[in-house]
């Protein structure tokens, strides 16, 4: 029992940094040959954990494989434009000038409902507002409206723009988070400053950030 949880949190521990180190897409944004990895990892992954005559590296080591071929297909992708649209496909119109491209819908297999359902899922009611409709290649279908069904952009009426900024996180649960503070004026000795200044402590801090307005914020233990 004890070496089937042990093997079990191994393979476990081995999918989690393989899919790390695969990248962060989402599965519907996820290209065909990416899911096709993603699918044979959870079954490589169970085998093991299921059958314990099978020797763990036997579970282990095909994962590697699968992310050494993903490595290797993202860098052959990025490099050769040909390959790409072989391997992934290229976008399809299935709208075009408001028209309905219905040889375009049989081939991708696409009926109205998958239409219908990609529209509200964008906020978009009417299917005779639509200019432009694209079959994305990870099967997401883009919609771009007519012009006069588009959203007013303050540029369009002269309207005044705020020079309001990104709000970063800069500290969570007393730690640092470098990846956002890069992108600030601020430093991790400059923002522990302001915290001691405060009378309080690193650890005591919940979530620090910095507003829209440029001004860092501190939330600590036990404020409301």
């Amino acid at each position: 029992m004890i070496n089937l949880l042990v093997r079990t949190f191994i393979i476990y521990i081995a999918v989690i940094a393989v899919m790390r180190l695969m990248g962060k897409r989402q599965i519907g944004q996820l290209q065909p040959f990416e899911m096709v990895i993603t699918i044979i990892i959870a079954d490589l992954a169970a085998m093991p954990m299921q059958d314990e005559k099978i020797p763990l590296l036997r579970g282990i080591i095909p994962l590697v494989v699968l992310l050494f071929a993903q490595v290797v297909f993202s860098y052959i992708i990025f490099r050769n434009k040909r390959f790409r649209n072989w391997l992934n496909g290229t976008p399809s119109v299935i709208i075009a000038h408001g028209k309905i491209n219905h040889t375009t819908l049989q081939h991708c297999m696409i009926n109205f409902s998958d239409i219908v359902e990609a529209m509200h899922g964008q906020g978009i009611s009417d299917l005779g507002d639509i200019d432009f409709a694209v079959l994305e290649t990870n099967g997401s279908i883009s919609f771009f409206q007519k012009p006069e069904f588009q959203g007013v952009q303050k540029s369009d009426i002269n309207a005044e723009v705020s020079s309001d900024r990104f709000s970063y996180p800069l500290v969570m649960n007393g730690k640092f988070l470098p990846n956002y503070i890069q992108f600030t004026d601020e430093t991790e000795r400059k923002i522990q400053k302001k915290i001691n200044d405060m009378g309080r402590k690193l650890d005591d801090v919940i979530f620090c950030y910095i507003d829209s307005s440029g001004e860092i914020q501190v939330i600590f233990k036990g404020n409301k």
